[in-house]
């Protein structure tokens, strides 16, 4: 259907399309975990709205592009993005429509801050995306929160309050973010080293993972927790399986890690840079130019005032000899 609205719309002029049908389909990848085919469609979508002054559509774009930084370990990268959305979004016309974009801003930012170990900035984001999300999602908003809140808690090594923070949000039927909660529950239960336990949550997310295909960093570690496990267990068939696994995921990730990199700096960063250093290049020569011309008044003015200064003395002179003539 996305593809559908870009061929009958890709040669109208219209202030959402044909970048909206680029816009969506990336999200659609996105989610499935096809992060190289999002991000060529976020980048097509990104030309349009640049091209139709669409801001909704390139905060959007702008949200997307530094999830996929977040996923792949570009942080400080991924940071000047979410700040520019959330220092522009109030100058959107129709903003209420578009408050998932902050919200999902504000959650990825947690994320970001929680890998740089800045849990402090962790605390606030999440408390910023725990008060935008309870307008939009009342019955998923505390649970959703408290599962940010366990993840700080982790990295922070709070293991037992990691795992009591997990079992609220288990309570809740429509949570949804399934690997990442099976994924914290094993890690935290291995910390604890009850690795018969962690066992299971493990195995519960590496079925996610092989069900859905939707890689991320943090799948490597179930791949490795399994190697292990079955090293211990001397069981060579399934350590041989895992150790397939992890070298597999390990080529994706790397092919993830360098390719999406490779397109964000070559097609984003490097024209978002070029086009930030033509406008100071264009800034600087109004400024030039405005001195320019500030000078050339300037220094007008100062010919015109020395001219009626000599025009005024030569009077008086004219003056004062036409005063004497008389006298004599």
């Amino acid at each position: 259907y996305l593809d559908s609205i870009i061929n009958l719309t890709k040669n109208i002029k219209h202030k959402k399309y044909p970048g909206s049908g680029y816009l969506w389909k990336g999200v659609i990848q996105y989610t499935n975990g096809k992060y190289k085919s999002a991000l060529e469609n976020f980048l097509a979508a990104q030309k349009f709205a640049k091209k139709n002054r669409n801001e909704q559509q390139l905060l959007t774009i702008k949200n997307y592009i530094g999830a996929i930084k977040v996923i792949w370990g570009n942080h400080k990268e991924a940071k000047k993005e979410f700040h520019y959305i959330i220092n522009n979004f109030n100058n959107l016309k129709n903003r209420e429509d578009y408050l998932f974009v902050k919200q999902e801003t504000y959650y990825l930012l947690t994320h970001s801050y929680i890998k740089e170990v800045k849990f402090d900035s962790a605390y606030f984001y999440a408390s910023k995306f725990l008060k935008i999300n309870t307008e939009l999602s009342p019955q998923l908003a505390e649970i959703e929160h408290k599962e940010l809140i366990a993840e700080i808690e982790f990295y922070k090594k709070n293991y037992p309050k990691t795992i009591d923070l997990l079992n609220e949000v288990g309570l809740n039927k429509e949570y949804s973010n399934t690997f990442n909660f099976n994924y914290l529950y094993g890690s935290s239960l291995y910390k604890l080293n009850k690795i018969d336990k962690a066992f299971v949550y493990f195995k519960k997310a590496d079925s996610i993972y092989t069900a859905t295909q939707d890689l991320m960093p943090e799948v490597r570690q179930v791949q490795q927790f399994f190697i292990d496990y079955y090293k211990d267990k001397r069981d060579i068939k399934n350590q041989l399986k895992y150790i397939d696994k992890l070298f597999y995921v390990d080529s994706i990730i790397d092919y993830n890690v360098k390719t999406l990199n490779e397109i964000t700096i070559k097609k984003y960063d490097t024209p978002l840079l070029l086009a930030k250093k033509e406008k100071i290049i264009q800034g600087l020569n109004k400024k030039q130019q405005y001195y320019i011309k500030l000078a050339l008044i300037l220094g007008s003015i100062v010919l015109l005032a020395i001219f009626f200064i000599y025009q005024f003395y030569k009077k008086q002179g004219d003056l004062r000899r036409s005063h004497q003539l008389v006298l004599h």
